[in-house]
């Protein structure tokens, strides 16, 4: 029996109650989520069709799309477009610290496997050259990266780097580790301070696209500006997450 099997030999058990006071909708997520943990299906595995849950608890496809919306909007579940619907792994909480995420996934035992999608060298826009305290124009270094944990798009990574006319790092660097070990490593720069905004909206195309997200999908963005020890500006960038993935842990105060 596979898994996917195994869940709806669950769902079949389980059954939904049409007389309860609860939208059928609901009884059938609460049903789903209990049947996935029950048959321990694996983060890899993709969930059974709607077809086939529709037809294992004997209820419409538009229900049954209700409830893994539901599920969806909750993080219990995520879609990959053209691939299927898969378990959400739990949310990882980052502490407000500057660190490299590919270094924190590291550090949980995750295998994170990156994408260079473009590395060039480009002018400064007005508004980034404010924000890294550069003049407009300046030579910056733009890299878009994709960054994966088995095969799921964790983060779509924007990254502007101040390096002052030296030559980009390479693709390969880039894929086989973290970007602040190559700012250490090969251009001795160490990140010391940073602002961050962190705001929740709809992804854009290219974010639906990158991130295998449905349409309608919403995003948690953060835009941090990083500094070194002298305060020269070195990093604008900007990274998008999909549901499910990321969540950035506070200490508030009265005082």
């Amino acid at each position: 029996m596979t898994n996917a099997e195994a869940v709806l030999e669950v769902l079949r058990h389980q059954g939904v109650r049409r007389a309860s006071g609860l939208p059928l909708y609901i009884q059938i997520a609460e049903a789903l989520e209990a049947a996935l943990n029950g048959a321990e299906l694996p983060l890899t595995s993709a969930l059974p069709s709607e077809h086939e849950l529709s037809q294992a608890l004997g209820v419409s496809r538009p229900t049954i799309r209700q409830a893994l919306t539901h599920l969806e909007q909750r993080s219990v579940l995520y879609k990959r477009r053209g691939v299927g619907t898969f378990r959400s792994p739990q949310a990882m909480a980052r502490p407000p610290r500057l660190t490299s995420l590919y270094d924190e996934l590291v550090e949980q035992g995750s295998v994170p496997s990156t994408r260079v999608l473009q590395i060039r060298q480009l002018p400064a826009p007005e508004s980034i050259a404010q924000d890294l305290h550069v003049q407009t124009g300046a030579e910056l270094v733009f890299v878009e990266r994709i960054r994966t944990v088995g095969g799921r798009p964790v983060v779509f990574h924007t990254n502007y780097l101040n390096l002052e006319g030296k030559p980009p790092p390479d693709r390969a660097e880039l894929e086989q580790g973290s970007l602040y070990a190559i700012l250490r490593a090969r251009y001795g720069i160490e990140l010391t301070l940073a602002s961050q905004d962190v705001t929740a909206r709809a992804a854009s195309p290219a974010e639906r696209k990158h991130l295998e997200l449905g349409s309608g999908g919403c995003v948690l963005v953060a835009q941090r500006v990083s500094f070194d020890a002298t305060g020269r500006g070195i990093e604008w960038a900007v990274n998008v997450y999909p549901p499910g993935t990321q969540s950035f842990r506070m200490r508030l105060s009265a005082w």
